[in-house]
C-alpha cells in the first residue's frame, strides 16, 4: 500500500509547484512584452525567425528558474545532477509553450484586419498584416514557381513544398502567394527530381481549376524564411524586383477573429500536459528530513 504524506504534498506544492507557476505565467508575460516592443513598436519582423528570439526564449525563463528555484529546490533529497536534470525539465516545460505562443499567437494578434480598396494601398501600410482587398485580379500567365524539397532523414520523410506567385493585376511588386506540402514515405533522397516534378505537375493541374478570387481576408508575409522561399521563384534578375522587396499575400478563409481559436485552445492543452507532467514529477521527488511547525 503506498503511503501518501499529505504534509508533505502540501509543502512541495508550496515551495517548489507554486513558484514554478509562477515562473512559467511569468515567462509568457515578460516575452509577450519584449515581443510586443520588438515586432510591433520596432517594426522588426524578421525578430520571430532569428537568433536573437531563441536567445530570449531561453533566456526569460532560465534567469527566473535559477534565481527563484535555485534556493528552494535545496529542500530535496536527491543528488546535485538530478537537480540540474530538474531544472532542466521545468526549463524546457515553460519554453515549449513560449514557442508555441511566439509562432501560434503572438505572431497574429497583435495585428489589426485593415480593409483597402485595391492592392496597390498596401504599401501605405508596411506594418499591417492582414488586408481585406475589395477588388483585384490575377495574371495566371505570370505566375513564378519553386519546389522545396527535404531530403529525408533517419526516421522521417522527404518533405515537399510548392511555392507559387501570381501577380497581381496593375502592380509590379505584389503577389498573390500559394504554397501546398506534401511527405512522402521513402529512404532515398529526389536526386534525379522525379519526385518533385510529380508533385509540382499534380498541383499545377489542380491550380488550374482553383478559385482565387474565393478570399475572406489576406496575411501579408513577414517571415523572412518562407518570404525567401516564395521569391526562389522570382527571376532576380528581372528589373521589377532586383532592387524591391516583393509583397507576398496569403489567401485566408474563415472569420478574421476566430483565427486564433483553435490554436489558441492547441496552447492550452500543451500548456496543462506541461504543468500535469512537472507536478506528477515534483510529487515523486523526496524532500530532505525538516522541521514540522
Amino acid at each position: 500500500m503506498i503511503e501518501i504524506n499529505l504534509s508533505d504534498i502540501k509543502y512541495k506544492i508550496k515551495s517548489i509547484f507554486i513558484p514554478y507557476l509562477l515562473i512559467s505565467i511569468s515567462s509568457c508575460v515578460l516575452y509577450t512584452l519584449f515581443y510586443w516592443v520588438i515586432v510591433v513598436q520596432l517594426d522588426m519582423f524578421q525578430f520571430p525567425s532569428s537568433i536573437v528570439n531563441l536567445l530570449v526564449l531561453f533566456m526569460i525563463p532560465g534567469v527566473l528558474v535559477q534565481t527563484v528555484l535555485k534556493e528552494r529546490l535545496q529542500i530535496l533529497a536527491i543528488k546535485k545532477i538530478r537537480v540540474i536534470g530538474f531544472k532542466l525539465l521545468i526549463l524546457f516545460s515553460i519554453i515549449v509553450p513560449l514557442v508555441l505562443l511566439g509562432h501560434a499567437i503572438l505572431d497574429d494578434v497583435f495585428f489589426r484586419l485593415v480593409e483597402i480598396n485595391d492592392v496597390e494601398d498596401i504599401g501605405k501600410f508596411s506594418s499591417d498584416k492582414f488586408f481585406t482587398v475589395n477588388s483585384f485580379k490575377i495574371i495566371k500567365n505570370q505566375e513564378k514557381g519553386y519546389t522545396r524539397v527535404t531530403p529525408p532523414s533517419r526516421g522521417s520523410s522527404m518533405e515537399l513544398v510548392f511555392y507559387r506567385l501570381f501577380q497581381f493585376e496593375n502592380s509590379e511588386n505584389i503577389w498573390y502567394g500559394l504554397s501546398f506540402d506534401k511527405k512522402v514515405l521513402t529512404a532515398e533522397d529526389d536526386q534525379n527530381g522525379t519526385l518533385s516534378k510529380v508533385f509540382s505537375a499534380n498541383i499545377q493541374n489542380d491550380l488550374d481549376t482553383y478559385n482565387f478570387y474565393n478570399v475572406d481576408y489576406f496575411e501579408k508575409v513577414f517571415n523572412p524564411t518562407e518570404k525567401k522561399n516564395f521569391m526562389r521563384g522570382i527571376d532576380n534578375n528581372d528589373l521589377k524586383f532586383r532592387d524591391s522587396s516583393p509583397i507576398i499575400l496569403i489567401p485566408q478563409k474563415g472569420k478574421f477573429e476566430q483565427r486564433l481559436y483553435t490554436k489558441t485552445s492547441g496552447l492550452v492543452q500543451i500548456y496543462l500536459i506541461n504543468i500535469a507532467f512537472v507536478l506528477f514529477i515534483i510529487f515523486q521527488l523526496k524532500l530532505k528530513p525538516r522541521d514540522i511547525k
